[in-house]
């Protein structure tokens, strides 16, 4: 449209001026649709070039990548290959290294046992020396104390029997004693009495009866005192047997089985020395009866010169010589039997001593056996915690080279992982890129269509834009030319943002 126009005054309007004006714009809208007709075509044969051309560029890229990415394959496959490969020859080299390692490790298990049960039984044999000589010492050491305590024995029983004789020497020292005493008051009573029986001969036989019965009463009361005196002795001789009886019981509880045949022999021999003092006491009355007799025959009494009392005396002594031979007898006989009991003691000691022996050596032999026992035992404990722990090695060397492997595995898993992951990632950023670079193009499009729309609004009055509006049943057509036209006077090249419509701009 002419500048000027807008600034000359129009012309009144009239229906010839409409219709003028209709058949310039029809003529014009025919030359411009001949125009945009033909380049419309320009247009299509343009972007038809271009479209070849890219796809071929598309076509050669492709078979680029492609080619790119058979190779990349090709090569990943040659090197899965030949870590494979790698890998296998590692794994002989290391089932070599553990099979030469494991021959290595028997052959010195082997030497290490082979030397360990030569030190083994170098040990034994060095254990049983030593047992030997510990256990000959030791029977050696309980030889000397069995000894020893026998030596006791005989001293502590040496002690008693030289004991026993020094109390008998006492008991006879003071029997002696007594004897001197009874000797010299018979003497003195015997002196008395026949000073008496000269100064009085003359008296009657009541004043002698009486006499005779106050001397039989002296005599019974004398002999009551020494029976009294003999229970006393007999009493303190049982005192002192219960005290040796305690003594010996205390020793029997130290010695077990022999005090108890030491106590029946001491019991015994206490028996005997008793019945040998009674012997003696019965002996000593003997003799003071045969003493008074003596002393009656060789100055009678005058009353006693009876014949049937002489007879009756005689009688009492031949009984009491048969009674003395009697004892004799029997305590001949309780000697016999005494040294019957001490060889039967002997006997018993030795078989319980030959015993004891036994036992021990038994006892010493079952504490070997059992030492030996509990050695293999150790010995025996001990190999197997070695076996063990070689086990537990060989398990753990196993475990480690598992998890070696299955690391490297993994690592090549991931590696592989990674890779497709890259892969991926650089088709995902292709991908956004040429959707970056189509939103670009549609956002310049758009740009493109307000501008045409701006330059339409320039180009056209209001007035002729809603006559074109109201006349015009192509607007999008017209719409599309000034698009054109602007595209064409811009240089600008691009297929418009609408569906289905593709055209190509005049050169």
């Amino acid at each position: 449209m002419d500048p000027r126009l807008a600034t000359t005054p129009l012309a009144p309007v009239t229906i010839r001026r409409l219709h003028d004006a209709v058949y310039a714009l029809q003529a014009l809208v025919g030359s411009r649709q001949a125009e945009i007709a033909q380049a419309q075509r320009h247009y299509a044969l343009q972007r038809a070039l271009r479209l070849t051309r890219v796809r071929a560029d598309d076509a050669a890229h492709k078979s680029t990548l492609l080619t790119e990415a058979m190779a990349r394959h090709f090569r990943a496959n040659e090197r899965l290959l030949m870590y494979k490969a790698e890998m296998e020859t590692k794994e002989l080299r290391r089932a070599e290294q553990r099979a030469a390692g494991t021959a290595l490790y028997r052959e010195m298990q082997r030497e290490r046992h082979a030397e360990e049960e030569s030190c083994l039984a170098m040990h034994m044999q060095e254990m049983e020396t030593r047992h030997y000589i510990a256990e000959d010492r030791w029977r050696s050491a309980d030889k000397r104390r069995r000894l020893g305590e026998l030596d006791k024995v005989e001293a502590w029983q040496r002690a008693q029997d030289d004991a026993a004789a020094a109390r008998a020497q006492e008991l006879a020292n003071e029997l002696l004693a007594h004897q001197a005493v009874v000797h010299a008051a018979a003497a003195r009573e015997r002196i008395e009495r026949e000073h008496a029986w000269l100064a009085k001969s003359k008296d009657d036989a009541a004043i002698q009866h009486a006499r005779m019965a106050a001397r039989e009463a002296a005599r019974a009361a004398e002999k009551a005192e020494r029976k009294a005196r003999k229970l006393q002795t007999i009493q303190a001789q049982q005192q002192r047997a219960r005290e040796l009886a305690a003594a010996r019981a205390i020793k029997h509880q130290e010695l077990a089985t022999e005090e108890a045949a030491r106590d029946h022999m001491l019991a015994e021999d206490m028996l005997i020395r008793r019945l040998i003092t009674e012997q003696k006491k019965r002996f000593e009355a003997q003799l003071w009866a045969a003493q008074r007799e003596a002393a009656q025959r060789a100055k009678p009494d005058p009353l006693a010169l009876d014949p049937a009392r002489q007879l009756d005396a005689d009688a009492r002594a031949e009984a009491r010589e048969l009674v003395a031979m009697a004892d004799e007898e029997a305590l001949e006989q309780h000697r016999l039997a005494a040294v019957r009991q001490a060889d039967e003691y002997s006997k018993t000691l030795r078989a319980m001593q030959a015993a004891d022996e036994a036992y021990s050596k038994k006892l010493a032999d079952r504490l070997f056996e059992a030492r030996s026992r509990k050695l293999m035992h150790d010995e025996e404990m001990r190999l197997r915690r070695v076996l063990r722990e070689a086990r537990l090695r060989e398990e753990y060397h196993e475990r480690k080279e598992r998890r070696s492997m299955l690391a490297e595995e993994t690592h090549m898993r991931q590696h592989l992982a990674d890779v497709e992951k890259r892969r991926l990632k650089r088709l995902e950023w292709t991908r956004r890129a040429e959707m970056c670079v189509e939103d670009i193009r549609s956002h310049q499009v758009r740009d493109l269509e307000a501008s045409g729309a701006q330059i339409g609004l320039v180009f056209w009055r209001p007035l002729e834009e809603k006559t074109l509006q109201a006349y015009v049943a192509a607007y999008p057509t017209l719409l599309r030319w000034n698009i054109q036209f602007i595209l064409l006077t811009t240089g600008v090249r691009g297929d418009p943002p609408w569906k289905n419509v593709t055209w190509t701009p005049p050169r």
